[in-house]
């Protein structure tokens, strides 16, 4: 009995991004929204776990067994409908007023528009 080998050919592409300065600076932008985003959901999540960790201590130094405690204690999560804080505008992280897509913007703005075109009829 023969035994067929199966060969797998892989090929690798490599890619490079060459932005133009107005590409670069929305690039920087973008990069700098997501981090602002993440530190900020970060941020709310350390918060809500205290909260959590000063009622469970609470409970505990009332007499509470502290698997018990942590079982009753009930903080609301970040994220969760009705416990996130709306966004208002006003500076960003580093001062900045809040910058809006300019497509979103249009969008925004002409309700007959979708993403800066008419939409399709």
């Amino acid at each position: 009995m023969k035994r067929v080998v199966r060969q797998e050919v892989l090929r690798a592409f490599r890619f490079t991004l060459d932005p133009t300065e107005r590409q670069l600076g929305e690039l920087a932008r973008y990069a700098g929204a997501s981090r602002w985003a993440f530190n900020h959901a970060l941020a709310a999540k350390v918060a809500s776990h205290r909260q959590w960790r000063e009622q469970v201590d609470a409970l505990v130094e009332a007499g509470t067994d502290p698997l018990e405690a942590r079982k009753r204690t009930k903080v609301p999560l970040p994220g969760r409908r009705g416990t996130w804080p709306r966004a208002t505008p006003g500076p960003g992280p580093t001062g900045e007023q809040a910058s809006v897509h300019p497509g979103l913007r249009r969008a925004r703005q002409s309700p007959g528009h979708h993403h800066g075109r008419p939409r399709p009829r």
